[in-house]
């Protein structure tokens, strides 16, 4: 069976990962600061260490410039263990809750157009089946999608991911639609 993947930009990623980046600096602050002002030198170890170590995950991102989904990951599971042992379940929740929301934001755009359905990149993945559609076609690298639901989907295709042929595209499209 002959499906198609069509890779959409995703504008707002710079915007996600600063944002993400500034939450990890506000983290970072708030343990700094529960480290600096700890009562006994138990306390202000279990927040020195992770401090230690995130510091030292920043300066190399800032060295590499890698400002990857990886690194900022692994900086959210560092801040999420380290608010749960020092006790502050909340902004151990609400770390991971960020976490979470920068994953689905930050993930690759793919819509599968195969002959059983269309998978719709949302969150969580829309089924479109063909029988909903008035139709579905690829110019100049912008897919429209034509919805019976008087609903009209659009979205720019251009970068390096995509190799679709829109003739070829465009001809699958108009078979599984007169079926």
């Amino acid at each position: 069976m002959k499906s198609f993947d069509i890779f959409l930009q995703n504008n707002k990623l710079l915007f996600y990962r600063r944002f993400s980046i500034f939450i990890l600096v506000i983290n970072l602050a708030i343990l700094l600061f529960f480290t600096l002002t700890a009562e006994n030198k138990t306390e202000s170890l279990k927040g020195i260490i992770p401090v230690v170590i995130i510091l030292a995950i920043l300066i190399y991102m800032i060295i590499q410039k890698k400002y990857s989904t990886q690194f900022l990951n692994i900086l959210f599971l560092i801040f999420t263990i380290s608010w749960i042992i020092n006790g502050y379940y909340w902004l151990a929740g609400a770390t991971l809750l960020f976490a979470i929301l920068y994953n689905i934001s930050a993930r690759n755009f793919v819509i599968h157009i195969a002959a059983a359905e269309i998978n719709y990149p949302s969150f969580p993945v829309t089924k479109i089946q063909w029988n909903e559609l008035n139709n579905i076609i690829l110019k100049d690298e912008v897919l429209t999608i034509d919805l019976k639901s008087n609903k009209l989907i659009q979205h720019s295709i251009g970068n390096a991911n995509n190799s679709v042929n829109e003739e070829e595209f465009n001809e699958f499209c108009r078979q599984q639609l007169s079926k």
